[in-house]
Protein backbone atom coordinates (compact mmCIF):
# COMPACT_ATOMS: atom_id res chain seq x y z
CA UNK A 1 0.00 0.00 0.00
CA UNK A 2 1.32 3.38 -0.97
CA UNK A 3 -1.02 5.68 0.92
CA UNK A 4 -0.43 6.54 4.56
CA UNK A 5 -3.95 5.50 5.51
CA UNK A 6 -3.57 1.95 4.18
CA UNK A 7 -6.82 0.25 3.22
CA UNK A 8 -9.76 1.99 4.84
CA UNK A 9 -13.40 2.53 3.88
CA UNK A 10 -12.80 5.02 1.11
CA UNK A 11 -9.96 3.12 -0.55
CA UNK A 12 -11.79 -0.22 -0.29
CA UNK A 13 -14.89 1.31 -1.91
CA UNK A 14 -12.84 2.77 -4.78
CA UNK A 15 -11.07 -0.57 -5.31
CA UNK A 16 -14.39 -2.44 -5.56
CA UNK A 17 -15.86 0.24 -7.85
CA UNK A 18 -12.97 -0.11 -10.33
CA UNK A 19 -13.57 -3.87 -10.49
CA UNK A 20 -17.28 -3.32 -11.27
CA UNK A 21 -16.39 -0.98 -14.15
CA UNK A 22 -14.76 -3.88 -16.02
CA UNK A 23 -17.63 -6.37 -15.73
CA UNK A 24 -19.32 -7.31 -19.00
CA UNK A 25 -23.03 -8.00 -18.57
CA UNK A 26 -23.29 -11.23 -16.63
CA UNK A 27 -19.59 -12.03 -17.06
CA UNK A 28 -17.55 -10.85 -14.11
CA UNK A 29 -13.86 -10.71 -13.36
CA UNK A 30 -12.78 -12.57 -10.26
CA UNK A 31 -10.37 -10.41 -8.30
CA UNK A 32 -8.44 -11.73 -5.33
CA UNK A 33 -6.23 -9.77 -2.98
CA UNK A 34 -3.75 -11.70 -0.89
CA UNK A 35 -1.62 -10.83 2.11
CA UNK A 36 0.55 -13.37 3.92
CA UNK A 37 -1.37 -16.31 2.41
CA UNK A 38 -4.82 -14.92 3.26
CA UNK A 39 -6.81 -14.45 0.05
CA UNK A 40 -10.04 -12.46 -0.12
CA UNK A 41 -12.34 -11.15 -2.83
CA UNK A 42 -11.41 -7.68 -4.06
CA UNK A 43 -15.13 -7.00 -4.54
CA UNK A 44 -15.79 -7.15 -0.80
CA UNK A 45 -14.87 -3.82 0.78
CA UNK A 46 -15.29 -5.12 4.33
CA UNK A 47 -12.92 -8.02 3.67
CA UNK A 48 -10.41 -5.63 2.12
CA UNK A 49 -10.43 -3.56 5.28
CA UNK A 50 -9.82 -6.64 7.45
CA UNK A 51 -6.54 -7.41 5.65
CA UNK A 52 -4.76 -5.00 8.00
CA UNK A 53 -2.78 -3.39 5.18
CA UNK A 54 -1.14 -0.18 6.40
CA UNK A 55 1.34 1.88 4.37
CA UNK A 56 4.10 -0.30 2.94
CA UNK A 57 2.17 -3.59 3.04
CA UNK A 58 2.86 -5.90 0.10
CA UNK A 59 -0.33 -7.23 -1.47
CA UNK A 60 -0.79 -9.68 -4.33
CA UNK A 61 -3.73 -8.95 -6.62
CA UNK A 62 -4.94 -11.57 -9.10
CA UNK A 63 -7.55 -10.83 -11.78
CA UNK A 64 -9.14 -13.75 -13.64
CA UNK A 65 -11.97 -13.43 -16.05
CA UNK A 66 -13.46 -11.86 -19.11
CA UNK A 67 -11.68 -10.10 -21.96
CA UNK A 68 -11.33 -7.02 -19.77
CA UNK A 69 -9.20 -8.74 -17.13
CA UNK A 70 -5.99 -7.08 -18.33
CA UNK A 71 -7.66 -3.66 -18.46
CA UNK A 72 -9.06 -4.24 -14.98
CA UNK A 73 -5.61 -5.20 -13.71
CA UNK A 74 -4.06 -2.06 -15.20
CA UNK A 75 -6.79 0.13 -13.69
CA UNK A 76 -6.27 -1.41 -10.25
CA UNK A 77 -2.51 -0.89 -10.48
CA UNK A 78 -3.10 2.71 -11.52
CA UNK A 79 -5.52 3.16 -8.61
CA UNK A 80 -3.04 1.85 -6.05
CA UNK A 81 0.00 3.56 -7.56
CA UNK A 82 -1.56 6.98 -8.22
CA UNK A 83 -5.08 7.62 -6.98
CA UNK A 84 -4.62 6.23 -3.48
CA UNK A 85 -1.54 8.43 -3.13
CA UNK A 86 -3.57 11.45 -4.32
CA UNK A 87 -6.41 10.57 -1.93
CA UNK A 88 -3.88 10.49 0.88
CA UNK A 89 -3.14 14.18 0.38
CA UNK A 90 -6.70 14.97 1.50
CA UNK A 91 -6.32 13.20 4.85
CA UNK A 92 -5.60 15.74 7.58
CA UNK A 93 -2.43 15.06 9.54
CA UNK A 94 -3.25 17.14 12.62
CA UNK A 95 -6.40 17.61 14.59
CA UNK A 96 -7.44 20.49 16.84
CA UNK A 97 -10.06 20.46 19.50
Amino acid sequence: MKNNGGIHGRTAAKFSKVIEQYDEGNVYNEVFVEKNGRKISGRDGMSLMTLDAPYGTALICTVIGNGNAELCTNALVDLVEKTFVEMDKDIPRTFSY
